[in-house]
């Protein structure tokens, strides 16, 4: 221990803590971004425009478009109003905040 015990928290003591509307995010419903009618029309959209830019394109046939197209369908989905991630030291039982960042939709 140093003159100043309090004074420095060791990395391995935080912990990173992921919440959405102030919950846990491991504890929310999610459902198939293929199985979301309001935006599955989004994975054929957003991986043709992937698959038709830049000089080295390969459209849409190509083996590695019908991969990602796979990949995106079995994604997971949850439309929230505010994200927040944050570091955490837990001393004797008690968490306090060292960091915290979020995001607001609007």
């Amino acid at each position: 221990m140093g003159a100043f015990p309090q004074g420095v928290i060791r990395a391995s003591s935080l912990q990173t803590v992921h919440l959405v509307d102030g919950q846990p995010w491991n504890d929310l419903p999610q459902e198939r971004l293929r199985d979301d009618a309001e935006l599955e029309w989004l994975i054929p959209i957003l991986l043709t425009v992937a698959a038709f830019h830049g000089p080295q394109s390969q459209g849409t046939a190509s083996r590695s478009f019908k991969k990602h197209l796979d990949t995106l369908g079995e994604a997971r989905v949850c439309v929230v109003g505010k994200i927040e991630t944050g570091l955490l030291h837990n001393e004797k039982g008690h968490f306090f905040a060292i960091a915290r960042v979020g995001i607001v939709a609007e």
